[in-house]
């Protein structure tokens, strides 16, 4: 079994390739970079446990930008009891799919409201907007069905008559793992976090569940305290990294160059690869920085396929690959530029 897999709803949503991982409680970075190579994925979303030896230097060897997303503490009950005491002020609704409006509703408010997205607009290249980021989100969420998976539950949050929030999360063997909740801005402060909390252990108990673990970002303060309120204990923490590979996206005909090196010279590829991208890019930008790695001696005719430009939080990016008469990737090079302002 591989590290990464292919999120087709993701990939469908946003226009370009994405990879995911489950947990990493370790990985092969050689490994992680062939399905990579091979996969031809844009963005790969892994989660790294964070105590993973030089983490950091593993990353960096890969030599493709990266950005760290978020800071995941998972905290865990041992489930021997029901809440007897428990009394609910939220009503909730197990999903069926029929109001799926309601919850992707509930779901574009809540994560606009709680996340930065990692790319902006541009009039250059592939980008993954804000807007179909929440949509994936809210897709992700409506995957969510117990009468199309008995293990995936769903929950829509009513006050009253009104729905102010959801929250979700899948059985694995013996344990409930809480996968995504929140509650619309307007009825936020008001402790609801426990009252969740509660209904999920109790739910728990009545499924002969053994135990609840829930993930929660660790910036959340207000979440993490009130976690620890209702007695789940941290016994983890992943960081979540955003590998912006672009590997796809190079497939476009018309940034596809041949190229003739003598032997293995890199310098005069390399000024080669500078002189098409900033074809490519315009005048409007100017290169601020440069990565790349070999992974294999070049000879002959080799062929340059350069990506279309990609906005993230950090500037343009674009990303040229070396291919081989094999048409086997022996070469990437990621080259960043910002505006002239």
């Amino acid at each position: 079994m591989g590290i990464l897999y292919h999120s087709e709803l993701e990939s469908r949503i946003l226009g370009i390739k994405v990879a995911r991982s489950g947990r990493l409680d370790n990985f092969d970075e050689n490994a992680l970079l062939t399905e990579i190579i091979e996969g031809e994925y844009d963005v790969c979303k892994i989660k790294l446990l964070s105590t993973i030896t030089d983490l950091f230097v593993r990353l960096d060897s890969l030599n493709m930008p990266y950005v760290i997303n978020s800071l995941i503490v998972r905290s865990e009950v041992e489930i021997t009891k029901s809440d007897s005491q428990a009394n609910f002020e939220l009503q909730f609704e197990l999903f069926d799919g029929v109001k799926a409006d309601v919850l992707k509703n509930l779901v574009k408010e809540i994560v606009a409201n709680n996340t930065a997205t990692n790319y902006t607009n541009t009039d250059l290249g592939k980008i993954i907007s804000y807007e179909s980021e929440l949509e994936a989100s809210a897709e992700y969420a409506l995957g969510f069905n117990h009468l199309e998976d008995a293990g995936k539950k769903n929950w829509l949050i009513k006050m009253n008559s009104e729905y102010i929030g959801f929250v979700l999360g899948e059985i694995n063997d013996d344990t409930f793992e809480g996968k995504l909740y929140g509650i619309i801005p307007a009825y936020r402060g008001e402790n609801y976090s426990c009252e969740i909390m509660r209904f999920l252990k109790n739910m728990c108990f009545e499924e002969g569940l053994k135990y609840f673990t829930n993930d929660v970002v660790f910036q959340n303060v207000s979440s993490l305290k009130n976690i620890l309120a209702e007695s789940l204990n941290p016994i983890q923490s992943y960081i979540h990294v955003n590998i912006n590979s672009l590997f796809s996206t190079s497939q476009s005909p018309k940034n596809k160059i041949e190229i003739s090196v003598k032997g293995n010279d890199r310098q005069f590829l390399m000024e080669n690869v500078f002189k098409h991208i900033s074809d490519l890019i315009g005048n409007s930008y100017t290169m601020t920085s440069v990565q790349s790695k070999l992974i294999a001696d070049f000879d002959g005719d080799v062929s340059l396929i350069i990506s279309a430009p990609f906005q993230d939080n950090s500037g343009l990016l674009t990303c040229s690959r070396v291919m081989n008469s094999q048409n086997e990737c022996c070469m990437y090079i990621y080259c960043r530029f910002d505006s002239i302002r």
